[in-house]
């Protein structure tokens, strides 16, 4: 791309680099200079004015913008038309968004001029949010880096995708010791239901047992024969070992223990097992707040499949 400032005779056919403002002649950043810009610049008194020119190997970036994003976009994802170099990708689906990280990480990488910006990875998002959104820095890119950005991003599609939340019916099972306040079973049902419904699906049924491990595995054994999915489990005391009663009553209705602990706080005590295809959570305490938790994000990603 050549760019210099050029006598306003010669003018004609530029891209205009910097918008004008001068009386009654106003010209926007990017716009390709006609017979009447010249004259008009021309009348306003300019001797020259900064233009861009794309050479025959230069791709301008809407064009380059617009393949970019085609080339993003994928399942649950709308690529919008691109103007001034800009092309927005927005979420077509209530659903996570999944990112191919490194894919977007090799893409930025080719050249300046091609930039990819996303929202982060495992997001929760609904239609018509703007998830990425893909920015040429100047007015043309190479052919080359473009071609080479293109094939980085089709070789590794879905780069860009949203995993819909499908509709399921859950159950809730909640221990109860001596002492334990029915405020707090009631709060659980509703923040649990609230949590639900935000991501499409129901409650369907709830459940409060003894803390033993013989009733618990008898509530999880109805749930599951009722087919209820996910089923989760809030205990009066947290789960604190594999073979404490949460796990033992999940193996003892038949089931096995996924993975008990996880690195987010708050949420460390979170246990994942399941029976016969059907995903258990024992929740951690924090489950009972409407506040966003480990419980929050494996859920979602539950109910994304």
């Amino acid at each position: 791309m050549i760019f210099s400032a050029e006598p306003v005779g010669r003018a004609a056919g530029g891209i205009l680099a910097h918008g004008i403002k001068h009386g009654r002649l106003i010209l926007k950043k990017g716009r390709i200079l006609d017979a009447d810009d010249v004259a008009g610049l021309a009348a306003q008194g300019f001797a020259s004015v900064v233009v861009a020119r794309l050479e025959p190997e230069d791709v301008g970036e809407d064009d380059a913008a617009a393949a970019i994003a085609t080339a993003l976009a994928d399942d649950g994802i709308d690529a919008a038309a691109a103007s001034t170099g800009r092309a927005n990708l927005h979420a077509s689906a209530h659903g996570i968004l999944v990112i191919h990280s490194a894919a977007i990480d090799r893409a930025n990488g080719i050249d300046e001029a091609i930039t990819l910006a996303t929202l982060p990875d495992a997001q929760v998002v609904v239609p018509g949010q703007m998830v990425a959104t893909v920015k040429i820095i100047p007015f043309a890119v190479p052919r080359r880096a473009l071609e080479r950005c293109l094939e980085c991003l089709r070789a590794a599609r879905p780069v860009l995708a949203v995993t819909p939340f499908t509709p399921h019916e859950a159950a809730l099972i909640q221990t109860r010791l001596p002492g334990f306040k029915d405020s707090v079973l009631e709060k659980t049902v509703r923040v649990t239901e609230a949590r639900l419904r935000a991501l499409g699906s129901t409650l369907g049924s709830t459940a409060v047992v003894a803390h033993d491990e013989s009733s618990v595995a008898s509530a999880v054994i109805r749930q599951r024969r009722d087919g209820l999915h996910p089923i989760l489990i809030a205990g009066a005391s947290a789960i604190v070992d594999r073979r404490d009663v949460i796990p033992a009553a999940i193996v003892a209705a038949g089931g096995e223990i996924v993975h008990f602990g996880m690195p987010v706080d708050p949420g460390n005590l979170l246990l994942v097992g399941q029976l016969d295809g059907t995903a258990i959570i024992g929740l951690p305490g924090c489950a009972r707040s409407p506040q966003p938790n480990g419980f929050d994000m494996v859920l979602q990603r539950l109910l994304a499949g």
